[in-house]
């Protein structure tokens, strides 16, 4: 129960100083910008396309991630560190477990917010036209996911370092790997190779869920990769605490 008591104390906490400042907000609407650029004007936009679908804004949302997730995660353990208030968090009477799942929950929640406040357009499509709901709420779910996934890696990258920028600009680089590099079109000309890495590319894991197909193995994937570099993040959170 303490434990409990201890990770909503930090989610309270991150959550209000996403929304007591404007961090959440220029996040949240440079989001809203892009997705409804993206979905409606970029070629081929929804009325030209035609289709009463959601296809194209699920696709493109592990690009788009690329960039707001690092971009949120960057100041999670950089900035108190930058603040020199890192120490006096380490020494609240609380497990790093706890104080970094609080932190992990706070920003996931903004991102799944941001990701939500989509959803009049599905609401719209099914004004004009009847809309498959199956595909619709695989992407949601799968969005979630990815966004998961993405801020654990942001997480554990912001814990290395003080500097916001190169927190920054090294989760984009891991992002791209696990989004590009480890895509099979980007390893098309290495079928040995890409049956190696592809499996443990993003892209694939989410595409498959976005189509409405929700298979055990990708939920794993995406949970498997939550832990681990939440896992990863612990462990050095406890080194500098220790250290």
């Amino acid at each position: 129960m303490n434990s409990l008591v201890n990770v909503a104390t930090i989610l309270r906490k991150e959550l209000s100083s996403y929304f007591n400042s404007a961090i959440a907000y220029v996040f949240i609407f440079l989001f809203l910008i892009a997705a409804s650029a993206y979905f409606f004007l970029f070629p081929p936009g929804f009325f030209e396309a035609n289709r009463a679908e959601m296809r194209k804004l699920f696709e493109g949302l592990p690009y788009a991630f690329l960039v707001l997730v690092p971009a949120v995660s960057m100041r999670i353990w950089s900035e108190e560190k930058k603040l020199k208030t890192f120490q006096l968090l380490m020494t609240l009477p609380m497990r790093p477990g706890e104080i970094i799942l609080g932190k992990f929950l706070a920003a996931w929640a903004v991102l799944c917010l941001a990701v939500l406040l989509t959803f009049p357009f599905p609401l719209a499509i099914e004004v004009l036209a009847d809309l498959d709901w199956g595909p619709v709420a695989g992407g949601y779910l799968g969005a979630f996911l990815l966004v998961g996934a993405y801020l654990a890696v942001g997480l554990f990258v912001s814990g290395l370092f003080e500097n916001q920028l190169i927190s920054f600009v090294v989760t984009l680089v891991v992002l791209v790997v696990l989004a590009l590099v480890f895509h099979p079109r980007f390893l098309i000309g290495a079928p040995a190779l890409a049956d190696l890495l592809v499996p443990l590319g993003v892209v694939g894991h989410f595409e498959g869920i976005a189509r409405g197909v929700i298979d055990t193995q990708d939920l794993v994937y995406f949970v498997t990769v939550m832990l681990f570099f939440l896992g990863l993040n612990r462990y050095t959170i406890e080194a500098h605490k220790f250290g």
